[in-house]
């Protein structure tokens, strides 16, 4: 069986996850909110017009910073 060359390989996603309380934590969820904001924002102007996600190829250099740009 051959692969579809108009569909995409699915993403690679790794994370950690941290617990942190208090003012530092939440310092944290607001970095966090900011982070998945500029992905989401990403993603919404670089989507394809069959609304699959683009690939790594069609996405270029213009990819958001695994940091969140901090």
């Amino acid at each position: 069986m051959t692969a579809d060359p108009e569909i995409p390989e699915p993403f690679e996603v790794e994370f950690d996850i941290t617990v942190v309380g208090g003012e530092q934590g939440r310092r944290l969820a607001a970095l966090q909110a900011d982070a998945i904001l500029d992905v989401l924002t990403w993603f919404h102007h670089h989507a394809q017009p069959s609304g699959r996600p683009p690939t790594a190829e069609a996405a270029g250099s213009s990819q958001p910073a695994a940091d969140g740009g901090a």
